[in-house]
């Protein structure tokens, strides 16, 4: 019996010894994790690339972390997972309000840290009242906790507005330009609320900082949020689209901010704030797209690189690279050594895949658009759909180059001071669009008319009769005359060498300008021109590139026909617009030019029969990219032989 009871106390005692041990280890582990995250968050890091007043970080970080040794703060904040960005520090006077309510103008000194996490978030705000005492109230608010906190109507809207202007503030000064949603709409009257959204949404486009004179830092931040607009017009900056709103920075209330509905932290005075709502999300509710840790790792990180160029993937965009790793892997690749164009050509190049997805091994379509971009530098006809044996007759359109003496007369035109006053050639290189168009709109004359006494035209009379009196057939052109600038050119279009001459275009749908850029006896030239930015001129011209108005002679049945053949491509594609929009936009530009040239074809043959001639048209010629065969070899249904010239 004795030596039982001598087992069980042995037994007693290994298992006090055990659950000591376990004990101690936990302590110790926790121990060990508090450290490491005392030495990372006091750690001086300059972030950003930016400096901020060293003094104050070094004098904040010495008392901040002599407190944490005897309090351990740090432990007990809502945020335990957030760094400091220690050069956006502020040392402040803020406003005091209590339950919700404003305390006039009763002030507390308070230093205000951003803290961050991975994926380039703000992930709380922290708050030091009263930093130089020996028992400051310290508390962070996190994303979650201010959410809440901004939609709660119980809390005086300036309130809610000064801490929600704090965050926004903080996370464009860390991160630069982007979208931020789902606003309350009840907050920033001065920014209007969208047709049909219950929230708001804008960018930031400037932020201003002042100090009065009781040390409150004042925040002015730019709004841009394109509503106001008119409807005709893109999202351009002007005062319609931009608020401005000015707060102070941060607002607290002797003790943390409340607790519960009255607001998002829950510190009590002479404590730290701490627990909080137990939810350490740093996911931003304010910022495009919240829902982003829902995906793994590598979609959240092409997610952080499209975004800090100011575009945002959509849950539909996400959803796809979620479970498309190999092309999640392909863009992360191309993304590596980020710019603006490249995150651009992501967003399409993903839109694209969604509208497509009987793509054959997508996460090789990068691949294929490299292989494409290579031949098409060995074989610039690649994508058009045109018979081989024709391509040289319009490479002469194409490839004209604007004689010195014209150039040097756009030059001298007096009084271009700025863009919107300047004169400029567009040749074929400068346009923007991606579709090249090549037209031909002849008339086979096969009688040539009367002159007025009655004797027949020659054929190379008809041609000059046709030049001088255009308008009789494609309305209209117009040689400009203009006293600003000094262009007086009716005489010199009437002339027997009209070389330099600048002509007004009146087209369907958009007008525009050309200057005679080549002259023969039997050909001139028309290239397009960009005139000044105005109501009195025609801006831009639709499309950039070369027209040439010819004639010959067949020798089989010595039969006259002039045309008209232009190479071009469109120029006014705006790449903030969607992928169908700028095709619908160089859809009309096209269509535009083809109902002008037709209309010359059915006025000049009418003409010409009603002179007592004989003439008709012949049927016209379009070659446009084949965008059907160039997709399919893009979708990997088809060999890149399949392109170019038949």
């Amino acid at each position: 019996m004795r030596r039982k009871l001598q087992v069980l106390k042995t037994l007693m005692f290994s298992v006090f010894l055990l659950t000591l041990g376990c004990r101690q280890e936990a302590d110790w582990s926790n121990n060990a994790q508090e450290k490491t995250r005392a030495d990372e968050f006091f750690k001086n890091a300059e972030q950003n690339g930016k400096l901020g007043n060293s003094s104050l970080i070094s004098n904040s970080i010495i008392k901040l972390k002599k407190f944490n040794d005897t309090s351990n703060f740090l432990s007990k904040i809502s945020d335990q997972n957030g760094l400091p960005v220690w050069s956006q520090i502020m040392d402040t006077d803020v406003n005091a309000y209590n339950g919700g309510l404003n305390k006039g103008s009763e002030t507390t000194e308070v230093l205000v840290i951003p803290l961050r996490q991975e994926d380039n978030f703000l992930s709380s705000v922290m708050y030091v009242e009263n930093p130089d005492s020996e028992n400051p109230t310290i508390y962070t608010v996190t994303n979650q906790e201010l959410k809440a906190f901004a939609n709660s109507e119980e809390i005086d809207k300036t309130i809610r507005e000064n801490i929600l202007n704090t965050f926004l503030y903080f996370d464009y000064e860390i991160f630069g330009k982007r979208k931020y949603s789902s606003i309350p709409p009840t907050l920033f009257d001065a920014i209007p609320l969208q047709v049909g959204k219950d929230y708001k949404s804008f960018s930031i486009d400037n932020v201003t900082t002042t100090t009065s004179s009781n040390r409150m830092l004042m925040v002015c931040i730019e709004s841009h949020h394109c509503v106001g607009c008119p409807s005709n017009e893109p999202c351009d900056g002007c005062n319609l689209c931009v608020t401005t709103n000015c707060t102070s920075i941060g607002t607290t209330g002797g003790g943390g901010i409340g607790s519960g509905p009255s607001g998002p932290g829950d510190g009590s005075p002479g404590t730290t704030g701490g627990g909080g709502s137990g939810d350490n999300s740093t996911i931003p509710w304010y910022v495009a797209n919240p829902n982003i840790y829902n995906y793994n790792s590598n979609v959240r990180a092409i997610f952080v690189i499209l975004y800090n160029q100011n575009i945002t993937l959509q849950e539909e965009h996400l959803d796809y690279l979620q479970t498309n790793s190999g092309v999640t892997q392909m863009f992360k690749t191309y993304l590596s050594n980020n710019n603006l164009e490249k995150s651009e050509n992501a967003i399409k190049l993903i839109d694209f895949l969604l509208e497509n997805l009987d793509t054959i091994e997508p996460e090789k379509l990068l691949q294929r658009l490299e292989s494409l971009d290579v031949a098409l530098n060995q074989n610039p006809n690649l994508l058009l759909d045109i018979p081989c044996v024709q391509l040289s007759q319009w490479q002469d359109v194409a490839s004209f180059q604007v004689p010195q003496s014209v150039k040097n007369k756009i030059n001298s035109i007096p009084n271009q001071n700025s863009y919107w006053s300047s004169w400029a050639i567009t040749d074929i290189e400068s346009g923007a669009g991606a579709n090249l168009n090549m037209d031909l709109f002849p008339v086979k004359i096969t009688d040539l008319p009367n002159k007025p006494n009655g004797q027949k035209y020659t054929s190379a009379e008809f041609f000059n009769f046709f030049r001088k009196n255009l308008n009789l057939f494609a309305e209209q052109f117009i040689p400009i005359e203009d006293n600003h600038y000094d262009i007086h050119d009716t005489a010199l279009w009437n002339s027997t060498n009209p070389l330099g001459a600048l002509i007004h275009i009146k087209i369907p749908i958009d007008d525009g300008s050309v200057v005679c850029s080549g002259y023969s006896t039997n050909t001139w030239i028309f290239t397009t021109m960009k005139a000044p930015q105005s109501w009195s001129y025609d801006g831009l011209h639709p499309v950039a590139g070369n027209r040439k108005f010819s004639y010959y002679t067949d020798p089989n049945d010595n039969s006259v026909t002039i045309y008209t053949r232009g190479v071009d491509r469109t120029s006014k594609i705006n790449d903030g617009n969607t992928p169908i929009i700028n095709a619908m936009m160089q859809q009309m530009a096209f269509q535009g030019a083809d109902q002008l040239w037709r209309g010359m074809q059915n006025k000049l043959s009418a003409y010409i029969n009603s002179k007592g001639g004989t003439a008709s048209k012949v049927q016209e010629e379009k070659y446009r990219p084949n965008y059907s065969a160039v997709k399919n070899y893009i979708k990997g249904k088809a060999p890149i032989s399949s392109l170019g010239c038949k």
